[in-house]
């Protein structure tokens, strides 16, 4: 046997003495040193019940696991004993006493199995006073355990005082090492057997609950962090509480500290926990589950988290805690049968026990090896690799398994500038191959952040930067089905999207953290903190910023798990989803509805108020910027604010009112870009490439269509491509796709147009070259009187010659009377003829009811029969394509340079297309437009760059970024031009309507404008840069009598100079929190709506994101 000497502070009588000291010193030499017990003996002692033979302090203070309460017995007396009974015999290992000064010369240490019938297993002699640790070696099967003390040591005038008996050992069962099993608390006797990788237990116990657990238990020590998971196949039903499952326990007292994800005979799945010693045991349920059912628990650090699954693969979060415990502690299965009297069986399989913690590391691809070293929720990395890019990646992961909605959320806090391009980010990634489909949001040393994916194995990544940020900077990507959204914060709480796209991964995949340094012969490091998996779309907190206990939960509607009620504080809700909150039990009661991130319900009024929720997820998911409306926190217009969360308008005296300019845009702005997939792919040849790219394109055009109406994409690889003549995509569902819209031709795909032939042409066009491309059948008039600006639906003579789905245009004739209404048109010299500038806008129908008819977006003029009879016809005949694209490849065109005009004339045209898109590309040197729309509908341009223009700086060129005739519910966004005379442009006269410029960059001194006869429902919104002139005013004589040139249209929180008039009849807003006001007006005109507050933050910040926002979550 062997002691260990602790001294401790003494202070009975005040002092210890040297002699006393000196004698245990002594004493300590003669014991027998022997080796420490083997791994497998556990303590076995906490919170046993203990019999003593007087009681002048409680004997439960001897196993109560604090080292400042001890036993103490009757003073002068001889003998006397402390015994402690275990439950159940255990193979004994080891006994340790901790004794106050107080303590016993001579003693035995006995066993029993009956309290009546003894062994000494040691006996120990010579002690002399004063503190000490003896540490006893035994051996045997026992339940129960005494200190018999015959004689107390000279000079200890009291009685037998210890503060702690620690009894080890193990289970005497046939359970494989290092399994034990006992009864914690008191229930009948249990037990446990192993056969064939089955856990065999039987068990009583009035519960696993309250502040005292009565159960059967199979564990074994964990230190540090762990995951154990486990499948309940059978529990038998002696109770409907009765619970089987996973636990990580402190110690075995039965009300010691613990997490517990069961499940139960007719009550669902618990995660269950007891966050203080003796404290009332809290849960998160999930109702309908029953055996066989998968359970899992994992610890790290301090969280303890519970997940359930079906089948092992597909796991859903049941809760999550913070539980402090010793760092060593108790892991295994445990199981209760909720009856006293009764002893229920259970069958528990597949269990496993993963050491360490529940995240792993590897490097992927052959980069230098990399490292992480992490606590909590902060990780430092180590990594190499040439980059996470192109085809195939090389980098450090650090990863957990993930599956269905989520995200993932972190602080880059620093990151080792080894390159401009090394990257730190999160990731959610299918497999762990260097091609593997992934999506990262991330920063970089030198250039931002920015959000990249790789949307088919081993092809070409690609990515949306955001420049002017650096480290440290908040990174999230969140899942939503096959949506992928990046966003970045500077505080964690104000979130920017920096970019979604579709990208389809198995249910299962990794999500963690990545890093590269971007150069494969050198390592650096990089810092995250704060890392968070949110394990669901919907996750709930009892503390505000996401703090305390939580649990997460997917589309549902249910009352609040049992110790939820009036205890929520923080909810986190991804893009795509809303959570309704209400105050009583099922969805009644007061309620407010959440559609992103909230810190703090009480700044919605509802903090500790939710009893009822009901979660919904969007047929087609929120735009991710929704995570940022409503928004309060600034000055609000008296045209259009936010009332109870939702926006709400002002009419003037005439009904003019700001409309909704939210339905721009591929499937009215609704949807993100689809990914089509690769079928064709091809590289640049010497000389003319156009008949090659053609044949290709139109090889697709000959697949069938699938059922999202898409037929593949061309693949363009890195290179030059000579292009002499026109390529169009002229059938549905088409896409042509190039590797980078940079100019390396190494890794980017440029499209070089060279020649004249013919004069002026566009080299790349998505659509059938139809600028006009309805044909009108039957009609009938509208017989509203007046029909407000915005309306979607009104009445009409004949509703009968339509039908729902029905395709139709309604047109505002140019009435001599509506002509002279708007004092001939604006210009000074003559006047508009009547009939030359019909308003039409292109819809859909969907409902009627009677005589009224309601369409799929508003009209952005309003119908006043006093001046001219509207009339509604069919759309006979169309000619359009749809599904189809331009993406990730840049347009140059050959020019002599300076004011040459004998060159390719526009880069890409959008013409006859409706619900097709062009996305990241770059054009230069053209002379009429970077990218032009006409005939095309539902179309949006995202990511694009026009720069450089070529020719003669006049009229009728250098338009950027142009909408003409029969352009309607245009998007450009993320968009940015220079050098233009006019960089964001509606040159498509009244037939243009409905035309967005969102969150555009310019440079250089432009006018962004309506530019002739009454285009009207146009929005620039959020428009920055250097030089630019917002104009929604009369152009009078100018051009072909221009005239007024915009109506109903919004100039929004910009960084221009705004020329603001209103127009007869209508009106036009210029409403911002930077920029200034001019009246510096070319002809006649009152100032339109005009508040501008320079330097004041104006909410909504985004118009068009707001109304969206507004519109979907209605």
């Amino acid at each position: 046997m062997k002691t260990i000497t602790t001294l401790r502070r003494f202070s009975r009588r005040g002092q210890v003495r040297l002699a006393a000291l000196i004698a245990q010193l002594l004493f300590v030499t003669s014991l027998v040193s022997a080796p420490l017990f083997a791994q497998t003996a556990i303590k076995l002692s906490d919170g046993a019940t203990t019999l003593a033979s007087s009681q002048f302090q409680p004997a439960s203070f001897a196993v109560d696991g604090d080292p400042a309460t001890r036993w103490e017995s009757t003073h002068a007396v001889d003998p006397a004993f402390l015994t402690i009974d275990l439950g159940q015999a255990y193979n004994l290992s080891q006994i340790v006493i901790d004794w106050e000064a107080a303590n016993a010369a001579n003693y035995t240490i006995e066993g029993s199995n009956n309290n009546g019938d003894w062994t000494t297993l040691a006996t120990l002699t010579n002690g002399t006073f004063g503190e000490r640790t003896d540490t006893v070696n035994v051996s045997g099967s026992y339940r129960y355990v005494r200190m018999n003390g015959t004689a107390r040591s000279v000079g200890n005038d009291w009685g037998y005082s210890i503060w702690e008996m620690e009894v080890y050992g193990s289970s005497n069962s046939n359970l494989p090492a290092p399994w034990n099993n006992g009864d914690v608390g008191s229930p009948l006797p249990g037990s446990a057997s192993y056969n064939s990788g089955v856990f065999n237990t039987t068990a009583s116990g009035n519960d696993i609950w309250s502040t005292a657990d009565n159960f059967h238990f199979v564990y074994q020590p964990l230190n540090g962090d762990g995951v154990i998971t486990a499948r309940i196949n059978a529990l038998s039903p002696v109770n409907p509480w009765a619970k089987a499952g996973v636990m990580i326990r402190e110690s075995l007292a039965a009300g010691a500290k613990n997490a517990y994800t069961a499940i139960t005979v007719a009550n669902g799945a618990t995660f269950q926990r007891r966050n203080a010693a003796g404290d009332i045991t809290v849960s998160t349920k999930q109702a309908s589950i029953t055996s066989p059912y998968w359970v899992r628990l994992a610890r790290n650090g301090n969280t303890l988290t519970g997940y359930i699954s079906p089948d092992g693969s597909n796991w859903t979060l049941l809760g999550s805690d913070t539980v402090a415990m010793t760092s060593t502690v108790l892991v295994g299965l445990a199981q209760t049968s909720h009856d006293a009297a009764l002893i229920g069986t259970a069958q528990i399989g597949n269990v496993n026990l993963q050491t360490g913690s529940i995240w792993s590391n590897t490097d992927v691809g052959s980069p230098l090896p990399g490292s992480v070293n992490y606590s909590g929720s902060s990780f430092i990395t180590s990594a190499s690799g040439d980059d996470i890019w192109n085809t195939a990646d090389n980098f450090h992961f650090v990863y957990q398994p993930f599956n269905g909605d989520g995200a993932i959320i972190a602080q880059v806090t620093s990151l080792d500038p080894t390159h401009a391009w090394a990257k730190a980010g999160v990731m959610f990634r299918e497999n762990l191959t260097g091609g593997s489909k992934n999506a990262m949001m991330a920063m970089t040393s030198s250039n931002g952040s920015l959000f990249q994916r790789r949307t088919l194995a081993d092809a070409t990544s690609t990515s949306n930067s955001q420049g002017g940020v650096f480290t440290p900077y908040w990174v999230k990507l969140t899942r939503n089905g096959n949506t992928l959204t990046g966003f970045s914060s500077g505080n964690g709480s104000d979130w920017v999207q920096v970019g979604a796209d579709n990208v389809s991964m198995a249910d299962n995949v990794f999500a963690g953290l990545a890093h590269t340094s971007h150069d494969a012969n050198l390592t650096g490091t990089a810092q995250f903190d704060e890392v968070t998996v949110q394990s669901g779309p919907v996750c709930f907190y009892e503390n505000a910023n996401f703090g305390g206990a939580s649990f997460c939960r997917s589309a549902e509607a249910q009352n609040v798990p049992s110790g939820w009620t009036n205890r929520i504080s923080s909810v986190r809700v991804i893009n795509g989803y809303s959570v309704t909150l209400r105050s009583q039990a099922n969805q009644t009661g007061s309620s407010v509805t959440l559609n992103n991130d909230t810190a703090n319900l009480a700044s919605v009024s509802f903090n500790d108020l939710t009893v009822s929720y009901a979660i919904t997820r969007a047929t087609n998911a929120l735009p991710a910027f929704c995570a940022r409306y409503p928004q309060t926190d600034g000055w609000q217009s008296s045209r259009v604010w936010y009332s109870n969360g939702q926006l709400t308008y002002a009419s003037d005296a005439q009904g003019n009112r700001i409309p909704d300019y939210s339905y721009a845009g591929y499937h009215y702005g609704e949807d993100p870009l689809p990914t089509i997939p690769v079928v064709t792919t091809l590289g640049p040849a010497s000389g003319d490439n156009t008949a090659r790219i053609q044949a290709a394109l139109d090889a697709i055009g000959n697949r069938a269509l699938d059922a999202n109406g898409h037929r593949g994409a061309l693949q363009l690889l890195p290179g030059r491509y000579e292009v002499y003549g026109i390529v169009r995509i002229n059938k549905s569902g088409v896409v042509l796709r190039g590797s980078g819209r940079g100019t390396n031709t190494a890794v980017d795909t440029i499209i070089y147009a060279r020649g004249n032939n013919p004069h002026q042409r566009t080299p790349l066009v998505v659509g059938t070259n139809d600028s006009s491309p309805w044909d009108v059948g039957a009609s009938t008039n509208v017989t509203d009187n007046f029909v407000a600006v915005g309306s979607q639906s009104f009445n009409v003579q004949n509703a009968a010659i339509f039908s729902v789905g029905q395709e139709v245009v309604i047109t505002h004739p140019s009435s001599q009377a509506w002509i002279n209404a708007l004092g001939g048109g604006g210009v000074t010299s003559g006047s508009w003829p009547a009939g030359t500038k019909d308003i039409p806008y292109i819809r859909r129908i969907t409902s009627i009811s009677g005589s009224r008819i309601t369409l799929d977006a508003p009209i952005y003029n309003h119908l006043d029969r006093s001046l001219t009879q509207a009339r509604v016809a069919a759309v006979s005949g169309r000619n359009l394509i749809r599904e189809s694209g331009i993406e990730n490849l840049r347009v140059d065109i050959e020019t002599a340079g300076g004011e040459d005009e004998n060159h390719a004339w526009s880069a890409i045209g959008v013409i006859g297309a409706e619900d097709s898109w062009v996305s990241n590309v770059a054009t230069r040197y053209f002379g009429y437009a970077g990218v032009k729309t006409a005939g095309a509908i539902r179309v949006t341009i995202k990511d694009a760059s026009a720069t450089n223009p070529v020719g003669i700086r006049t009229g009728s060129r250098f338009y950027n970024f142009d909408v003409d005739g029969y352009s309607q519910l245009i998007l450009f966004t993320g968009c940015h031009a220079e050098n233009g005379r006019h960089n964001f442009i509606s040159n498509g006269t009244m037939s243009a309507s409905g035309v967005v410029w969102h969150r555009c960059t310019t440079s250089g001194t432009n006018d962004s404008e309506g530019h002739r006869y009454w285009s009207t429902g146009m929005l620039f919104d959020s428009i920055t840069g250097t030089g630019s002139n917002l104009k929604l005013f009369n152009r009078g004589d100018w051009g072909t009598q221009h005239g007024w040139a915009a109506a109903h249209s919004t100039a929004w929180n910009s960084q221009a100079t705004f020329f603001i008039q209103k127009p007869p009849t209508a009106q036009n807003y210029g409403i911002s929190g930077m920029g200034s006001l001019s009246t510096n007006y070319p002809f006649p005109g009152a100032t339109g709506h005009v508040d501008i507050r320079s330097g004041q933050r104006l909410v909504p910040e985004s118009l068009y994101e707001a109304q969206m926002c507004d519109r979907l979550m209605q």
